[in-house]
Order: structure tokens, then C-alpha cells, then sequence
């Protein structure tokens, strides 16, 4: 019998089939990756009613007893015209922050339900003025992948992983680098390095562009770290490598507290290394491992449990880079783009 769908705010009645669903989720998502969060019982009850104080809206798949099989807590997030979230997102992007999906013995005979559910999803978010979306699940279950791709979802980029006792892997360093901290005096450089790097991404993915708050926002770091901020103030740990006194890299690095958070990686303290950039002439050389050798260093006073990044998948140069160093992927995010014009996708 074909699924039903429902609509509607997050109530009480659906407390308890939102709890069961992403419970038995999480722990087959958390014996497949150790990385990422065990959810407790009041962790979950917790997340679930401040979305529903938030007055979320869920989606629930019912079967032919009534029972949910599937839901999706939709939300649309407005970005400003001013924010640097603009490079890689939609203005108004719709989200789901919670997915409770099919117990794996079942997503097979479960398949019309998913495709019923992320098109009810789609029509929602169009409905609600959504020029796109991002929906993010665990790396190592891609059946998501399966629903989503045939609807026009790319895989968008990945959040990774390293461990703090893994080894780098061996390389002949090249003997004419110096490795320091950023100055002053580097600023327009490393701005206009982090700039490139976007356009660089422009040219690979169809969602990246460089916006004026790039610029803006790595200004606004870096004058934190001339003021004598610290990674401890939230502040961002800038290094460069010198070639003959040319800067051919930068390495940006700061520190991810995700103890009390909902993020979906493990709870912990994580060195996280927002940017590296290696010069086009200057790569394939060492340059982008030398530089992530001294943030390690640098980072070795403060107490991590881990590393972590983000990067894009469809970039050859970082997927390759960073998986050959140790860092694994934990979730996998997928995006698509609405026509403005269009009110609802089919």
C-alpha cells in the first residue's frame, strides 16, 4: 500500500516516534562510525524539543497501520546579503537538522517512502521561497545518495576527520621553505589567497562564488590575530610558507569546541583547519604538507581530541590531498540550487 504523508508542526504526539526513529538511527550510524556522536537519551529528547519550541515543521511517513516509517524536521535558513555563507550557499537554503530515516534491513521496501518524502520536502521548501537546499547524512551510508541524486542533489563536500596520534605520511621537504607566522605585513596577500581559492572553486562546483564578504571576513580574522588574539579568544592561527621571501602557502587553522553542540561529529575539542592555499606553480612540491606539519606543532599546547575540515568534493586537489593525510570523511553533505522563478520542482 502506498505511503501517506503528513505535514505539520512538531507536536507531542509525535514526541515519542521522532525519539524511537532517530535513536535506533544513531546507534547504526554510530557502529558504522565510531567518529561520530553517540546521542544519549536526554540529548536527543533535548534537541527534539527545542526544535519543536522553535516551531519546526516535520514531515512523517506513515504506513498502512499508521505507524511512522520516516520523518524530516524542515526549516528554511535566510542568509544576509552581507554574509560570507553566500560563497557556498543559497540565500535562503532549506535545511532538515533532524532526518529520521528507515532502519537499514528495510530501506529496500522503504524506497517509495524516501522518494515521497524528500519530494514533499522539495515542494515545502520551494513554498517557502527557497532558492536551495542542503541535506547532510553520514559518509559511510551512501544509500541517502540513491534518493537524492536522481532529484538533482550533488554531493557538495564532506566533513573530515583525522586522529591526533596519526603519523604524517613521509616526504622529502623541500630545503629552500621557511614556515612562519603570518604578519602584518602579509595581509592583502593571504586576503587575496583566500579569495583565489574561491574562484578556484568556482570554476569545479556549480554553488561556489567569490562575494565581497570573503574579503571582508578574512580581514576581520586576520586583524584579531595583529591585535594579539589567540586561538583560546576564538581567534584564527595563520602560518605561511616563504620560498626565496615570496609567500607561496597559508594555513589557516582555529578551535572547534564541540562538547555541548548537536553537531553530528563526536563530542570534543578538535584543531580545525579552515583554509590552506599552495601557490598554482608551487604545488605537487610538499608546500601544503609542510604547512600542515606546522600547524600541527603549533597546535600541540592545546588540549584536542582530533582534526577536522571540511572540503569539496568535486575539487581533485583537496579530496586527494587531504584523504592521502589521514583525514577520513564523517558526513557527507549533498546541495542543489532552485531557479529563482520557479516556484516548485517536480
Amino acid at each position: 500500500m502506498t505511503p501517506t504523508i503528513h505535514i505539520k508542526p512538531i507536536q507531542e504526539a509525535s514526541l515519542t516516534a521522532l525519539r524511537a526513529l532517530f535513536k535506533k538511527q544513531n546507534a547504526h550510524q554510530h557502529k558504522l562510525e565510531p567518529k561520530l556522536r553517540h546521542f544519549s537519551d536526554e540529548g536527543i529528547d533535548t534537541y527534539i524539543a527545542r526544535l519543536k519550541d522553535a516551531e519546526r515543521d516535520v514531515i512523517e511517513v506513515r504506513d498502512s497501520n499508521n505507524a511512522v516509517r520516516a520523518a524530516a524536521v524542515l526549516g528554511v535558513l535566510e542568509y544576509p546579503n552581507d554574509s560570507s555563507m553566500l560563497a557556498l550557499f543559497p540565500k535562503r537554503c532549506g535545511v532538515a537538522p533532524l532526518l529520521s530515516l528507515p532502519s537499514p534491513e528495510n530501506r529496500a521496501e522503504q524506497q517509495e517512502s524516501m522518494e515521497l518524502l524528500f519530494k514533499t520536502a522539495e515542494d515545502y521548501w520551494q513554498d517557502k521561497g527557497a532558492t536551495g537546499a542542503v541535506v547532510s547524512w553520514v559518509a559511510h551510508d551512501p544509500w541517502l545518495g540513491t534518493v537524492l541524486e536522481p532529484r538533482g542533489f550533488l554531493a557538495y563536500s564532506t566533513n573530515a576527520v583525522r586522529d591526533l596520534d596519526l603519523p604524517l605520511r613521509a616526504a622529502q621537504p623541500k630545503g629552500d621553505l621557511d614556515l612562519r607566522p603570518a604578519k602584518s605585513a602579509d595581509e592583502d596577500l593571504l586576503v587575496q589567497l583566500l579569495v583565489d581559492e574561491m574562484a578556484f572553486h568556482e570554476g569545479i562546483t556549480p554553488f561556489d562564488k567569490v562575494v565581497p564578504a570573503l574579503a571582508t571576513d578574512a580581514r576581520d580574522r586576520l586583524t584579531k590575530v595583529w591585535a594579539g588574539q589567540g586561538l583560546e579568544d576564538g581567534a584564527s592561527l595563520f602560518w605561511v610558507a616563504e620560498e626565496q621571501g615570496d609567500v607561496v602557502g597559508m594555513i589557516e587553522v582555529t578551535l572547534s569546541d564541540l562538547r555541548n553542540t548537536w553537531n553530528p561529529l563526536a563530542a570534543g575539542r578538535y584543531g580545525y583547519i579552515s583554509a590552506v592555499m599552495v601557490a598554482a606553480s608551487q604545488r605537487g612540491q610538499g608546500v601544503g604538507r609542510a604547512l600542515l606539519e606546522a600547524a600541527f606543532k603549533a597546535l600541540e599546547d592545546y588540549e584536542l581530541d582530533a582534526y577536522s575540515l571540511h572540503f569539496i568534493i568535486a575539487n581533485p586537489l583537496s579530496s586527494r590531498f587531504w584523504q592521502s593525510h589521514g583525514f577520513q570523511p564523517v558526513t557527507l553533505s549533498y546541495q542543489k540550487r532552485y531557479a529563482v522563478s520557479t516556484s516548485r520542482k517536480q
